[in-house]
């Protein structure tokens, strides 16, 4: 159904009159727009309040459908800023008179979009509000380095579907003549148009006795300038929660969880886990705080001081039960807990998952060790050995995170618990009896990376065999800093994680994910798989329209606006050389954004130069490094050009992988090469710059030129694109210089080196 408007339907006024009697926490909510009950909706970060990461009802992708024919990339929509938000989605919402399956979207630019969730043809969104300035994060401190660029909305909203009402937070930097001020503010937004409700926002603050150090005459005050708010919003019990930690660990900070009425955005809950200290903050990889029916809370915190066994009231590195009233109820924290905060080993890197129908959460940190804890005995803490109700080693080896958050799905024929470690193998673990088997049921083959998080998700329709798949982003190169990494969405048989039905790498050109948003776990809904990036966009995946003819890649379309704190030099995205294209011969007049040339090697011998490639000094052969590589390898005191393509090709982008091979000299792409004296190159120099050349009639001139520091060893995707006079050079989804130059009108592609790069993963598609 549409919109119910009380005007309209004075029973349901009175309904909602008696509702309110027996539920005073629920304040004049108005009726909502959203479809009946029943349909499909994501409405919180990992799906449901227990955090299991479970889609349930789906009941179109299965097993059998989700291959590398059937399913791949339908469309891309374009955001504003980085998406650190996990995508939500409601169906039947009602906006400007119309029914429409809407996807939401926050970025890290403070903006909140409103999608059509099934119509990729249309970039303009439905709606879109900008919730104020975002924070620089240069403004955070010197040593804070998790994220680049700003912060805005960092967490997942949630949203009421009972009162058509999204909840999301926003921190601002606010200029006032002299006086600069960082502001959180609580917002409810109305689904169907983005203006604010219940005379919101709200500026959030809080206080708490205390003689933490940054306490006066001995009362601790919120100081948003040290929070980050990056737990997903929690809505139970017409509560909204809010839990935040520190940024990165620059302290003073502390484990604030504040409750805000859902209809009044009045602060009705106020938890601190570090008042006489500090720390113990509330970071949680991005996963919201767990509620049980009873309305209890179930955080857990990472590194800070732990005293509450000699009388003390600070929380580091626990399990924490926070009843209704703000109360701590029962807590665990481990033995070990002074060798984990003096050993930066957090306990809460991820987040808790209540295991659904049972008393038990799961939950583990950066020492790889997984806890099953009983809430309802939850065994406090003992110096000589822990007697919580289970725990054992998950991740093999010294300090191999649990970055990201397990998950969980009741299939045919077991319950099951999901985690990837950080150079771990996926692993799923048959739960019964309340423990947890110590051997994996079964271990999938891919192994990730150290230091870099895995992000999951599960979809099925109910136990029903053959429905339920685990889908996992994690970044193909690097660790969780604040560079960008190219990511990878992989698809398993949940039944036995050994078998990957799908990969968005096994046809790269159509389906590659781009830049990976750290730890945002995909949302699955109605058939389509929504994934956040760190590209300016929501990538969408589903079943293709012809499973017989997969579709070429949609363009992508540029961000409708481009934040003012996003720097070019500062976000450079890595990749690994393993995707899979096919070798082509170079085309002139493909369809609009189509593939004009693609090579990724693999089809040629190893140890001599690639077919349909000329070599122009310099020597070229094919070698092995994970995938079939092309690396020079003469020692060349002019330059080594290899070129392939269609001299007559005039508008195009050219993307290369690029391994960077240390040293000081150039080496980089070419673009519209007619000659080795006539074309445009992208080129990094000394490993410390970049720059964007060009060499006419055999002369060298410099056009535009930046700094950024590049590893050795390390993967870049270098990128030239030309419109008319116009051209554009990125690194990865950073767009370093656009300018206007007419020397050259047309020619093929290649690569330059005076050094022994490797190259791989080439792509040139028309505009």
């Amino acid at each position: 159904m549409g919109w119910l408007r009380r005007r309209y339907l004075w029973g349901l006024v009175l309904a909602v009159m008696i509702v309110a009697l027996i539920a005073p926490r629920i304040d004049s909510f108005t009726a909502s727009p959203i479809a009946a009950a029943g349909a499909a909706s994501v409405l919180t970060q990992h799906n449901d309040n227990n955090r299991s990461g479970g889609i349930l009802n789906e009941t179109m992708l299965t097993t059998a459908n989700v291959n590398v024919t059937q399913f791949g990339l339908l469309g891309r929509l374009p955001v504003d800023g980085q998406e650190y938000a996990q995508p939500l989605y409601v169906p039947g919402v009602t906006i400007a008179g119309s029914s429409h399956n809407v996807v939401y979207v926050a970025t890290m630019h403070n903006t909140v979009y409103a999608f059509d969730a099934d119509d990729f043809s249309h970039s303009t969104p439905l709606w879109s509000t900008n919730l104020g300035p975002s924070v620089p994060a240069s403004d955070l401190g010197t040593t804070f380095h998790d994220i680049a660029n700003e912060v805005g909305i960092l967490s997942t909203p949630v949203i009421d579907q009972n009162t058509g009402t999204l909840y999301a937070v926003s921190f601002t930097k606010e200029i006032v003549g002299a006086a600069t001020t960082y502001i959180y503010r609580l917002h409810a937004l109305d689904v169907t148009t983005g203006a604010e409700m219940f005379g919101g926002p709200v500026v959030i603050s809080a206080t708490v006795p205390g003689s933490g150090p940054d306490s006066k005459n001995g009362v601790v005050k919120f100081r948003a300038i040290k929070h980050l708010q990056r737990p997903a919003l929690l809505l139970a019990n017409g509560t909204v929660y809010l839990g935040f930690a520190g940024h990165g660990e620059q302290e003073p900070y502390h484990g604030w969880l504040l409750g805000y009425n859902a209809g009044t955005l009045a602060q009705t809950f106020v938890f601190n886990a570090s008042p006489d200290s500090q720390a113990a903050g509330f970071w949680q990889g991005g996963q919201g705080p767990a509620i049980d029916a009873d309305g209890n809370i179930y955080l857990i915190s990472g590194n800070g001081q732990f005293n509450i066994n000699t009388g003390g009231s600070n929380y580091g590195d626990s399990f924490i039960k926070v009843n209704p009233s703000g109360a701590v109820a029962d807590y665990f924290t481990p033995s070990n807990q002074l060798t984990l905060n003096n050993s930066d080993l957090d306990l809460g890197i991820a987040g808790p998952l209540l295991i659904p129908g049972t008393s038990f959460i799961v939950g583990g940190g950066k020492q790889g060790k997984l806890y099953v804890v009983d809430s309802g005995n939850m065994s406090k803490f003992n110096p000589s050995g822990d007697t919580v109700h289970q725990e054992f080693q998950v991740t093999p080896g010294t300090n191999r995170h649990i970055g990201g958050s397990p998950v969980y799905w009741n299939g045919p024929s077991a319950q099951r618990v999901y985690l990837w470690g950080d150079s771990d193998h996926l692993k799923a673990f048959k739960f019964a009896n309340g423990l947890l088997g110590t051997t994996p049921d079964s271990q999938s083959s891919v192994t990730g990376l150290g230091d870099a998080s895995v992000e999951m998700s599960i979809s099925a329709n109910g136990s029903t065999t053959g429905s339920g798949i685990l889908w996992a982003v994690q970044p193909t190169s690097g660790t969780n800093n604040t560079q960008e990494r190219t990511g990878i969405l992989r698809a398993f048989d949940a039944s036995d994680v050994s078998k990957q039905l799908w990969n968005s790498d096994q046809n790269a050109a159509r389906d590659a994910v781009g830049s990976r948003a750290k730890f945002v776990a995909p949302t699955i809904a109605n058939g389509k798989v929504y994934l956040a990036t760190f590209s300016g966009n929501l990538d969408v995946y589903g079943l293709l329209p012809t499973a017989s003819t997969p579709t070429s890649t949609p363009a992508t379309p540029s961000p409708t606006t481009t934040p003012s704190t996003l720097t070019p030099t500062a976000t450079l995205a890595i990749v690994s050389p393993t995707a899979t294209l096919a070798t082509a011969s170079p085309t002139n007049t493909p369809s609009s954004g189509g593939i004009l040339f693609s090579d990724n090697f693999e089809a040629d011998p190893v140890g001599v130069a690639p077919a349909n490639w000329t070599a122009t000094g310099g020597a070229w052969p094919v070698t092995q490094d994970q995938s079939l590589v092309v690396k020079q390898t003469a020692s060349v005191s002019t330059a080594g050009e290899l070129t392939a393509g269609n001299p007559g090709w005039t508008d195009y982008t050219v993307s290369v992988d690029v391994k960077a091979p240390g040293g000081t000299a150039p080496f980089g792409i070419l673009g519209r090469w007619q000659s080795f004296n006539n074309t445009y190159l992208l080129l990094l120099r000394g490993g410390t710059t970049w720059q964007l050349a060009k060499r006419v009639n055999g002369t060298f001139s410099q056009i535009r030129a930046g700094t950024f520091s590049v590893v050795t060893g390390t993967w870049y995707t270098l990128k030239l694109s030309f419109s008319g006079t116009t051209i554009s050079a990125s690194i990865g989804n950073t767009t370093l210089a656009t300018v206007k130059d007419t020397s050259l009108a047309s020619g093929q592609v290649g690569f330059h080196t005076l050094t022994t790069p490797e190259y791989d993963n080439v792509v040139v598609t028309s505009p």
